[in-house]
């Protein structure tokens, strides 16, 4: 609880209307959660503008609301206009909820790729070690080994109200530590701002997100990324990546450099195997081993950012090495054990980038084919479509093109886009808009020998279209695909 005036002490006001000394218990965005109490943010949104509800609000005792433009209010209501109302959201949850961030070891993580095996690696490290660890991310929102609902649905980067009392939450639980994905959207509609990280990580950017909903252009999707580099006290920066070079003279924080090749962070003697790989990590906390189930070279840079995002804890290297060789991450090259003599693996593999990556390290290690199954989220960048197509079928023996979350796209409307670019290729290739009968055909074409990959979804347990969503959990599909080929044969 606290007045109103404290709250606003970070916000840009254009004016007040009403009591300021009112008490305010809770902040929202979405009227649905006012009562007594509550500040209601009215923010316009990409589907709806949230002054339409505030009469509902209103009936459900709210008497605090932030606006951004002139609303007619019922009397005794207090009525606080600002420029930016996502903005003044963030300041305010930061004050009502003192703070969270700066009472915390806070490690936030941006990327187009590999922030969510990042953080599930830190994660994973931290708590290993007995430190009570807090993730917010793709995998979903934990305190140590339990997933935490807080009665909230929120994005991979929650909206700020959540997100600040989702930190509370986590330290109310024992969390002295959290590690937290920081999307573009997160860091462009001030989701996060005023939160302060201990260490911030720029792992890479490649296409993804470039629409109107999110960002326009690149410039727009890195200029969003940087943010989060104005709010870490200091920051490891992938060198190797052209937008690293481009974020270093604008990072005024001590930087790490992060490269296969040179720099801070580096490794050396990296050795594949078919069920993972080693290398050595050379830092400016001394050198180590790591031997790890994980593979590709895009695991080595996740690797290297999360173990010396443990050395910037405080954590030994030794100790942090030998900790990563524990560590599987769901929904990344996560295989699914049937009684078979091929291997099918789930990777979240969703970007031209993340799959190019995904099937040059599996076409290392692979003694046989490599069958790749993919599709492509509806109401998402249309430009990587056709490039998917073109690099599933320039790299793998044989790509099924699927359905993956259409949305409210025509699924075979996506599909046609992902062959043009797949006919540009002599790459064999047959089309199944059923992603659950994809997965069948797949299962038959393979041969011992064979790794069928299963790209997209990841962890993700459901598929979405535009008027439902239904459980599609990959792991469950497979085998029972295959108890099905099985049974028929």
């Amino acid at each position: 609880m606290a007045r109103l005036v404290d709250l606003l002490k970070r916000v840009d006001v254009e004016y007040i209307s009403g009591d300021v000394d009112c008490q305010v218990s809770a902040v929202t965005f979405d009227s649905r959660r006012c009562g007594p109490g509550t500040l209601f943010v009215c923010i316009d949104g990409f589907s709806t503008d949230g002054h339409k509800y505030l009469g509902d609000a209103v009936a459900l005792g709210t008497r605090v609301c932030i606006v951004t433009r002139d609303v007619e209010a019922p009397e005794g209501v207090t009525v606080v206009k600002v420029k930016d109302s996502r903005n003044a959201m963030a300041a305010v949850a930061c004050e009502l909820y003192d703070n969270p961030s700066r009472k915390m070891h806070l490690l936030g993580i941006t990327g187009t790729k590999g922030k969510t095996t990042t953080a599930y690696i830190y994660w994973s490290i931290l708590n290993s070690l007995g430190y009570t660890t807090g993730m917010i991310g793709t995998l979903g929102n934990y305190i140590a080994n339990d997933k935490i609902n807080t009665g909230r649905s929120t994005p991979t980067t929650p909206e700020s109200c959540d997100l600040q009392y989702t930190f509370t939450y986590m330290m109310e639980k024992g969390a002295q530590d959290a590690v937290m994905e920081v999307t573009s959207q997160a860091l462009k509609l001030s989701r996060v701002a005023y939160t302060e990280y201990e260490t911030g990580i720029f792992m890479n950017l490649t296409r993804d997100h470039i629409t109107e909903r999110e960002h326009p252009d690149m410039e727009d999707y890195f200029m969003s990324k940087a943010k989060l580099f104005n709010m870490c006290k200091q920051a490891v920066i992938n060198v190797d990546s052209e937008y690293g070079q481009r974020l270093l003279p604008m990072v005024t924080v001590p930087v790490y450099k992060m490269s296969l090749t040179e720099g801070d962070i580096y490794p050396t003697n990296v050795e594949t195997e078919a069920l993972g790989m080693s290398f050595d990590i050379n830092t400016p906390w001394g050198n180590a081993k790591i031997s790890t189930n994980l593979q590709g070279m895009f695991n080595v840079y996740n690797i290297m950012a999360a173990v010396s995002a443990c050395c910037l804890r405080g954590i030994d290297l030794e100790t942090a090495a030998k900790a990563v060789g524990r560590v599987c991450v769901p929904g990344r090259l996560e295989e699914v054990t049937i009684d078979a003599p091929f291997k099918v693996l789930i990777d979240y593999a969703h970007t031209p980038d993340s799959l190019e990556n995904v099937l040059r390290a599996l076409k290392d290690v692979t003694k046989g084919r490599v069958i790749c199954l993919f599709g492509c989220g509806g109401d998402r960048d249309h430009g990587k479509r056709p490039q998917m197509g073109k690099i599933s079928c320039s790299l793998a023996d044989i790509s099924i093109i699927t359905s993956d979350n259409p949305r409210t796209e025509d699924p075979d409307a996506i599909i046609d886009m992902i062959e043009e670019g797949a006919k540009e290729t002599s790459g064999k290739y047959v089309r199944i808009t059923d992603r659950k009968a994809a997965i069948k055909q797949a299962l038959i074409l393979a041969e011992a020998g064979d790794v069928v990959v299963l790209a997209g979804k990841g962890q993700e347990t459901y598929q979405m279209f535009g008027d439902r969503t239904i459980p599609f959990d990959e792991r469950v599909i497979t085998k029972q695909a295959w108890e099905e080929i099985q049974n028929e044969g």
